[in-house]
């Protein structure tokens, strides 16, 4: 590999000032190297060996022309990799001509304008032990190539072009337990970028992680999901017919198709898996199936309880034991960032008042408390959903509580709803929670947006991917097929690749 004097000027991401750099390196083995230059009136200074073997010395220096050479084991030579060179007297030098530190981008000047490269998810991104994604990023028109130099068993790279950067990412397995790399950054001229913006090996410490392995469950990638609202699927057992249950064959109307049972159970999804086998379905995700008062059972009253109307604790376990019979995953709606009126902590609230001890659940603004968004907030202003207060200790417990038994019963996943009500944080730590009792769960949250930030720590496995929706729905429309690819580009090149198969 060709190693090269050099002059770069690097911005990290996380570093808002400038710095002019210069560095002098020897790359042949010697038992010591020093330097003669002109901006030390030609005094020999010691040059340092790096554990990579290269002998370097660096200064800060002003724009303009030096003079350099160096003594290699006591005998006087040039520097064989800069073919600039002078005589002075006497002498032939090495001549190393310094740049203005803030350079406009271009390709092939040598020169780099900024590095993006820091400790986050999109630069640093392990998976697994002895499997990472590393990636660097650059201004676009700024430098000609990367490369990777590891001591990998395989590297793979991709490059990713956003609007004013271009990112180089390599997909990286190893055996060692301590990763070591460096970029090899072309652009004229071939420049080694490591640890500190030198030529020192980065080094990653699989045992030792400084960003937490993020990969999502085998089977969820590539699976073919279906979603099953349960009180309009089927009905298989018209006995928990919920009072004044509607004619699945009609007539319907807006009212009975808006509030309106029925009878849709658990029993009708064990009696259609031949059906669902047929269609391909290889995962279920079920909208809420807890007790509550409507049919889309977003008021949950009993977190606890499988709907009366759905069927029980015993047809939930026939249910799941016939859906893995025939390789088909279990995802549940978890509606935890409100609940019910008539869910028992709140219940307590309205009939106790300020003696209730569940105050503190909810979010209450005046008493008496009556069903009404001027006593208590409602998700997005509704009575019937009071917002739970996820921040207190003993409502995390208690979805934890809740959280535990569903996946006792061997669940594959959990859907958690409107996740953009909640902070990270609290996403964040029930997601560790989960793994923490089953790595194999998936953990989906419900978000309309860019969902990037949400794999940082991570708090979600994958998303419901409704930009794919829209971008799907737009180009349905009419819409132009650029749109379409420019709206799925933009979030398959930000989201950790190990996602994009789990969406």
């Amino acid at each position: 590999m060709k190693k090269l004097v050099f002059l770069i000027t690097i911005i990290f991401s996380v570093v808002v000032s400038f710095s002019a750099n210069t560095s002098f390196l020897y790359s042949k083995e010697a038992t010591s190297v020093y330097l003669v230059a002109s901006f030390n009136d030609f005094e020999p200074v010691p040059m340092e060996k790096s554990f990579t073997g290269l002998w370097r010395y660096n200064a800060d220096l002003e724009p303009g022309e030096y003079l350099y050479k160096f003594i290699v084991d006591g005998k006087r030579t040039i520097d064989f990799s800069n073919d600039k060179v002078t005589a002075y007297k006497g002498e032939i030098f090495n001549v190393r001509t310094v740049q203005e530190a803030y350079v406009f981008s271009k390709v092939g000047d040598g020169k780099v304008k900024n590095v993006y490269f820091d400790n986050q998810r999109r630069y640093i991104n392990p998976v697994q032990k002895g499997e990472i994604y590393l990636s660097i990023e650059f201004e676009k028109n700024d430098v000609e190539d990367v490369e990777l130099q590891a001591n990998a068993s395989s590297v793979q790279k991709s490059v990713i072009e956003f609007n004013n950067t271009i990112l180089y990412r390599f997909h990286i397995f190893t055996e060692s337990e301590v990763l070591k790399y460096r970029f090899l950054i072309y652009d004229g001229e071939e420049i080694i970028y490591g640890f500190n913006g030198s030529e020192e090996f980065f080094e990653f410490d699989f045992n030792h992680p400084i960003i937490s392995y993020f990969d999502i469950p085998e089977w969820s990638k590539g699976r073919i999901y279906y979603q099953i609202f349960p009180d309009r699927f089927r009905n298989g057992d018209s006995s928990n017919d919920p009072k004044g249950t509607y004619s699945w064959n009609g007539p319907h109307n807006r009212n009975s198709l808006s509030f309106g049972f029925y009878g849709g159970d658990l029993q009708g999804v064990i009696d259609s898996i031949d059906y669902l086998e047929y269609l391909g379905v290889e995962a279920i995700y079920f909208n809420p199936i807890f007790e509550a008062q409507t049919p889309h059972k977003y008021d949950t009253t009993d977190y606890l309880r499988i709907d009366d109307s759905f069927g029980n604790d015993e047809v939930f376990s026939n249910m799941l034991k016939a859906l893995h019979e025939s390789d088909i995953k279990l995802i549940l709606d978890g509606v935890f960032n409100h609940t019910g009126t008539e869910f028992f902590a709140m219940k307590e609230n309205f009939l106790k008042q300020e003696k209730s001890d569940y105050l503190d659940w909810y979010y209450i603004k005046s008493f008496p408390i009556k069903k009404s968004t001027e006593s208590y907030e409602g998700w997005h202003g509704y009575a019937d959903l009071p917002q739970l207060n996820n921040e207190n200790p003993k409502v995390r417990a208690y979805i934890n509580h809740v959280i535990g038994k569903w996946m006792s019963f061997g669940i594959d996943g959990w859907r958690m709803d409107a996740v953009d009500q909640l902070p990270e944080s609290y996403w964040s730590a029930l997601y560790e929670n989960i793994k923490n009792i089953d790595q194999e769960i998936l953990v989906v949250g419900e978000f309309w947006r860019d969902a990037t930030s949400y794999f940082e720590d991570p708090s979600f496995d994958s998303v419901m991917n409704y930009i794919f929706r829209d971008a799907a729905i737009a180009y349905a429309k009419g819409g132009r097929s650029i749109n379409f690819v420019n709206t799925t580009n933009a979030y398959i090149d930000k989201y950790p690749p190990q996602v994009l198969h789990g969406l």
